[in-house]
């Protein structure tokens, strides 16, 4: 039964561009250019990104506190903090000298391929509003850090349990909670796409050529963010978590 401001409106909804981001990087690469059959290039950033709109987040999310939006102030959901991309052709050395059948045969193979490795996607870990609290426009809020409990045994890894969701306590009944958006990274992904290729001259025209490719070669299972609901809007803890 909160008193409505103006009561000529029974809501009004306001869009604003008062959004912050703030990007620090080192980006570094290393290219070999074709020589002696191979050509590869190597790239490393290093990157930390900051904003405060939960608009960035995947399928996008309204303000934590629409009054003060720098409560919001967290990671990026772009902010992969280390990512290395290797990609590389080597032209076989055997059979170029070769000629008849053997020569088609052994010559034109090419390997080629691309190695991805980034650390994981920042999640947020969230507590459902309590009705106490709906009456403000309130959307969301977070739970509590659980005092002397470090950040860094808070990711346990795995499928079956990626969090400890024991590091989070349950909000007040009116309270946004202290810990920050986007605190937490997922699983990070890492892969490796192979292709052999053979290249065969039949005429001054003609070339036949066979390809084979191959992604995620070493078929590693890449896992998404998990579920980071950690209180109902009553307070108990979600077993999803």
């Amino acid at each position: 039964n909160a008193a409505v401001v103006n009561s000529h409106f029974a809501g009004i909804t306001c869009q604003c561009s008062n959004a912050d981001s703030w990007y620090n990087g080192l980006a570094v690469s290393m290219q070999r250019r074709f020589s002696k059959g191979l050509q590869s290039q190597v790239s490393y950033t290093w990157s930390k990104a900051l904003d405060d709109d939960p608009g960035n987040e995947i399928g996008g999310a309204q303000p934590k506190y629409w009054r003060d939006h720098h409560a919001d102030k967290g990671y990026s959901p772009y902010d992969f903090r280390n990512a290395l991309r290797i990609s590389y052709s080597y032209d076989l050395p055997f059979g170029p000298a070769k000629a008849g059948l053997a020569g088609h045969v052994l010559s034109g193979w090419q390997l080629s391929g691309v190695v991805s490795a980034h650390s994981g996607q920042p999640f947020a870990v969230s507590a459902s509003v309590p009705s106490a609290l709906t009456s403000l426009q309130l959307s969301r809020r977070s739970p509590n850090l659980v005092p002397g409990y470090p950040y860094s045994k808070i990711i346990l890894g795995g499928p079956d349990l990626y969090f400890d969701p024991q590091a989070f306590a349950a909000p007040g009944a009116r309270e946004l909670g202290n810990v920050g958006r986007d605190t937490l990274a997922g699983p990070g992904l890492l892969k490796w796409d192979f292709g052999i290729t053979k290249n065969t001259t039949l005429t001054e025209r003609w070339r036949l050529q066979f390809r084979t490719e191959t992604f995620n070669l070493l078929n590693r299972a890449q896992f998404a963010s998990p579920s980071s609901s950690v209180f109902s809007s009553s307070g108990g803890r979600q077993g999803s978590a």
